[in-house]
């Protein structure tokens, strides 16, 4: 069935018929079994899958049924930090990138660093081709990070973290959003956990963007990048958000759309043909490979973005400018416009941003809107808002 599944469905397009799902009768259900009595499951261990699927992610009560934060408290209530690095070294874990770099050894170092404020860094952002991992975890078992964030924190001697997910995976920030929410009113996070006094705070992306953009001011902070992202910044927390709502639906200003908007400009006539035949010889491609990349591969997003570096290095050919400008002007109207602050900066963070900053600026212009701070990321900034937040008085 694969070759036939192959050739009908990712080479024509059509849907593979005797393989297609269909609505079973009562007498075909009584005889399905359950997930551990199938026998292609039953001889396998999920590990960082074991929750997904078996628990309500909404609910921290069948996390904890099914064993969350117990590692978390066994650590704060028996063992030192050392103890836990030397546990961690013991058990052989280790990176999932190329390297294999041992996670126990990553700890060790990272203790011994002396720093005034450190942080845990969860990086959701799925660069794997074909990689789901990530967003599985965070959309079916969100309270496993957020505890595995709190041990490393606790063994670094860290105590704030941010989690960095794509802005097109909106389900997975609302379940970490909601789980960090019930985690902090269950007291497995903050200043006391376990009354233990260990002190461990989980954060977004556009926590951190603005924090670093506007430190204890007000104002409005953005993500331009891959996807976009807004929200409504009180000096502290982010208090509301506009949904950006992926490539198809929204993410005005970002990467992914303007990649979207180059080619629909470039292969309907708009633009002129010397630049179409430049971009399909740069980038080696053609409208049918395009086509295949979008509707017919993984990460369509991450190839529109791409292509934002022919268009950064063509932004003085005509009609391209006005393309990047007409992005920006729609992600103001669509998003910091809704939030009815015109006195507000916004402030901006992301590598399209600051790649495209002269047609940002004349957007804002064009829409009255307030330009504060732009960066290319907010991480040198977010050190010195953690730094003054601790010589507070």
């Amino acid at each position: 069935d694969v070759a036939k599944i192959c050739s009908e469905h990712l080479l024509k397009g059509r849907i593979y018929e005797p393989k297609a799902y269909k609505e079973a009768t009562e007498e075909e259900l009584a005889k399905i079994k359950s997930f551990g009595e199938v026998g292609f499951y039953n001889k396998q261990l999920r590990i960082a899958l074991r929750n997904c699927g078996m628990i309500n992610p909404f609910d921290i009560n069948e996390a904890i049924g099914r064993n969350a934060y117990q590692a978390l408290g066994k650590c704060l209530t028996e063992y030192t930090p050392t103890e836990v690095i030397d546990i961690m070294k013991k058990s052989g874990l280790r990176g999932r990138g190329g390297g294999g770099f041992p996670t126990g050894l990553k700890w060790e170092l990272c203790a011994k660093n002396q720093a005034d404020q450190k942080y845990v860094i969860c990086n959701a952002d799925e660069g794997d081709p074909g990689a789901f991992m990530d967003r599985s975890v965070l959309e079916g078992d969100p309270h496993s990070v957020i505890e595995a964030m709190a041990i490393a924190g606790y063994a670094i001697g860290a105590t704030m973290g941010y989690v960095y997910i794509r802005a097109e995976y909106p389900v997975a920030v609302e379940r970490l959003q909601f789980a960090i929410n019930q985690a902090r009113e269950y007291g497995l996070l903050g200043k006391n956990i376990f009354g233990t006094g260990s002190k461990t705070e989980v954060e977004s992306d556009l926590t951190a963007a603005g924090r670093s953009l506007f430190g204890r001011d007000k104002g409005i902070a953005c993500i331009l990048g891959t996807g976009s992202n807004s929200g409504l910044y009180d000096g502290n927390n982010i208090t509301c958000k506009v949904p950006s709502m992926g490539y198809i639906l929204g993410d005005e200003g970002s990467g992914a759309v303007l990649g979207k908007l180059f080619l629909n400009a470039l292969y309907k006539g708009r633009l002129t043909k010397p630049l179409l035949k430049e971009f399909e010889e740069q980038c080696s491609t053609d409208i049918d490979d395009i086509i295949q990349n979008v509707y017919r591969r993984n990460t369509p997003s991450k190839f529109l973005a791409s292509l934002s570096v022919f268009i950064s290095s063509h932004i003085d050919v005509d009609g391209v400018a006005d393309i990047v400008v007409s992005n920006f002007r729609s992600f103001f109207r669509n998003n910091t416009s809704q939030y009815n602050y015109p006195e507000l900066e916004v402030g901006i963070v992301g590598s399209i941003a600051c790649i495209y900053r002269t047609q940002l600026l004349e957007a804002a212009q064009a829409e009255n809107v307030r330009i504060g701070c732009i960066l290319q990321s907010p991480a040198e900034r977010l050190v010195e808002y953690h730094k003054s937040k601790a010589v507070r008085p």
